[in-house]
C-alpha cells in the first residue's frame, strides 16, 4: 500500500495530548486519539447537564421509571 505524508500545525498542548511528539503517527491512531478526546468532552458535558437539571441524583428505579414512561408513549 502506498502512503502519503501530511503536515499539520497544532498547538503545543495538542501536540503532546494527541501523541504527536513521537515523531510519526499513523492517521488511524491520530483519529483514535481525537475521538477519545471528543468522547471524554461529551461525557463531561452530559454530566454537567445532568447535574444542572437534578438528573444526577436520580436513583436507578427513577431512571427505569422514566424509560418505561417514554416506551409506553412511543
Amino acid at each position: 500500500m502506498k502512503t502519503a505524508q501530511v503536515q499539520i500545525l497544532v498547538s503545543e498542548r495538542d501536540y503532546l495530548k494527541f501523541g504527536l511528539n513521537n515523531g510519526v503517527i499513523n492517521f488511524s491512531k491520530l483519529k483514535e486519539n481525537i475521538l477519545q478526546e471528543l468522547f471524554q468532552k461529551s461525557i463531561e458535558k452530559s454530566l454537567k447537564i445532568a447535574k444542572k437539571n437534578g438528573l444526577s441524583e436520580m436513583t436507578l428505579d427513577e431512571i427505569n421509571a422514566e424509560i418505561e414512561k417514554v416506551r409506553n408513549n412511543a
